[in-house]
């Protein structure tokens, strides 16, 4: 809940940067003698996103968990910045003025990449954007904005407080529900929201349900982790196995099991988290999962009989 860092992308969200691969396999190598192996996909993602900057890759390498540079959870998005980013780009965003600061800023928390969405949060036209020195951080053609160098998103959302993302947040929520596109409203509402909300939750969960089913499970974990922070006596349990298919479907194996782990102690959302869970367990470790089924069985109310007929012959399966 709060003013977190926004998904990755989905469908009509916001295009990322694309990676040099030509400069993937030396990048990959020189992580590998660093210590800090990382898998090409997650490489990818961070030197897209920090414009191949070696430093500043560097430096945000080294602050992930060891599971995210492998890509067995999440990585957060935007991506923490270092000093190399704020050398690089720190003073170029600093001679903004403030109103050009929050166009940043709006630009770094939206998950589509619509300016009119921005303007109208904002209360600005696009000659106001286009006749100010924030046109030359932003790449504006038909409606859509990129940002000119992807550290500056990374350092427009990191540099702004929370009280600062928070209200832009609120913002792009109203501005989103004026144009009828009440999904994003209800993500940038929840993240404006700092207390919580158990509202929120099932408008959420529906989302979440929605993006994974259109294949965009990155984007449906994030969300249903929102709904999750959100849940505070409502259905927490269906909020975590949405996290964990979700996470599973997206090879995020360490949140999957975390996910499905909490959702197989509930005696209704068990019935179809404990198979996932032995899938997700065997996918992280590498070894069929008796030992795991055998504990959940232990750990709470017996499953159905089709419940623990499916779990069962997910773990045959494996050691066939």
């Amino acid at each position: 809940m709060g003013a977190a860092a926004t998904p990755g992308r989905s469908g009509a969200l916001r295009r990322p940067a694309q990676p040099d691969l030509d400069a993937l396999p030396p990048l990959l190598a020189r992580l590998q003698a660093a210590g800090a192996p990382t898998a090409p996909h997650v490489a990818a993602v961070v030197a897209a996103a920090l414009a191949g900057d070696g430093e500043a890759i560097d430096e945000a390498i080294r602050g992930l968990r060891p599971a995210q540079r492998l890509g067995r959870e999440a990585l957060p998005d935007p991506l923490p910045c270092g000093p190399a980013v704020e050398a690089a780009v720190g003073g170029l965003g600093r001679a903004l003025s403030p109103w050009e600061r929050r166009v940043l800023l709006a630009a770094s928390v939206a998950v589509v990449d619509r300016i009119d969405a921005i303007l109208l949060a904002l209360g600005l036209t696009m000659a106001d954007v286009v006749g100010s020195p924030v046109s030359g951080c932003l790449r504006l053609t038909a409606g859509r904005f990129a940002f000119v160098d992807p550290r500056l998103r990374c350092w427009a959302h990191d540099s702004a407080s929370v009280a600062e993302r928070t209200e832009v947040h609120a913002l792009l929520a109203d501005a989103y529900a004026r144009l009828g596109d009440e999904p994003r409203a209800v993500w940038h509402r929840a993240l404006a929201t700092l207390e919580g909300d158990p509202a929120l939750v099932e408008p959420l969960l529906a989302l979440a349900e929605a993006a994974d089913e259109a294949g965009d499970a990155e984007w449906a974990h994030a969300v249903a982790r929102e709904a999750e922070s959100h849940a505070d006596g409502v259905p927490t349990a269906r909020a975590a196995l949405v996290a964990g298919v979700a996470a599973l479907h997206g090879g995020l194996v360490d949140d999957a099991v975390v996910w499905l782990g909490e959702a197989a102690l509930d005696p209704v959302a068990r019935e179809r988290a404990l198979p996932l869970l032995l899938h997700a367990s065997a996918l992280r470790t590498g070894l069929v999962a008796d030992a795991e089924l055998d504990e959940r069985l232990e750990a709470g109310p017996p499953p159905s009989a089709a419940a623990l007929a499916r779990a069962c012959a997910d773990a045959a399966r494996h050691h066939a």
